[in-house]
């Protein structure tokens, strides 16, 4: 039996310098919001690029890291507000996610040439190799049948510039092609020409 494919990471990068968003995070929460983010972090890399966020995941993690529900729902809530995790996937799916992680994770994924993971495109953020998330492949979709249109427009062009260059060759010049009798001869036996009566 084949060994399932593993969808978390082991490890993911903690950058020195910190960007704004998680110290501006840290002086309102102080450093137990930090330490929340940071366990918030290892619980969505050990599971894939999110988590889901229902209140039952609420009261498990609450307990798992010994903080009572109020503060981490504070923590989340002002961690949502910096755009540390997107609002508009917590608000619609109830999911923890955010730009930085997907490219983290999926650029880890690469390097360690990982195949086979499990991918909810409508639950992406960014564009990964063939997936796009469904606000990208609306917006792809009404650019091609914009460029479709426009083909269509300079097809039909294109179409009519040579019925007019059509007639100006069949206008012929007959001082330019004149016309020998001696080479243009008629047999009148293959003719199907009927000649009136001599006189």
């Amino acid at each position: 039996m084949a060994r399932p494919i593993k969808q978390g990471l082991d490890y993911f990068p903690l950058d020195v310098n910190l960007d704004d968003k998680i110290e501006l995070l840290e002086a309102e929460c102080g450093l137990q919001g930090f330490a929340i983010i940071i366990k918030l972090f290892q619980k969505i890399y050990n599971q894939g690029y999110f988590i889901k966020w229902t209140e039952d995941d609420q009261l498990l993690f609450a307990k798992k890291i010994n903080t009572d529900l109020t503060t981490v729902n504070s923590v989340i809530m002002i961690a949502l507000k910096r755009e540390i995790f997107n609002k508009e996937m917590y608000e619609n799916y109830r999911i923890l996610t955010s730009k930085g992680i997907q490219r983290r994770f999926f650029e880890i994924c690469k390097q360690l040439k990982r195949k086979g993971i499990e991918v909810n495109p409508k639950y992406l953020l960014i564009k990964i190799d063939g997936i796009n998330n469904q606000k990208e492949e609306e917006k792809d979709i009404k650019e091609e049948s914009k460029e479709g249109q426009e083909q269509q427009l300079e097809e039909r062009q294109e179409i009519q510039e040579p019925e007019e260059t059509k007639e100006k060759d069949e206008k012929i010049n007959s001082e330019e092609t004149p016309v020998n009798p001696e080479e243009t001869r008629i047999n009148s036996a293959f003719s199907t020409q009927k000649k009136g009566k001599e006189i």
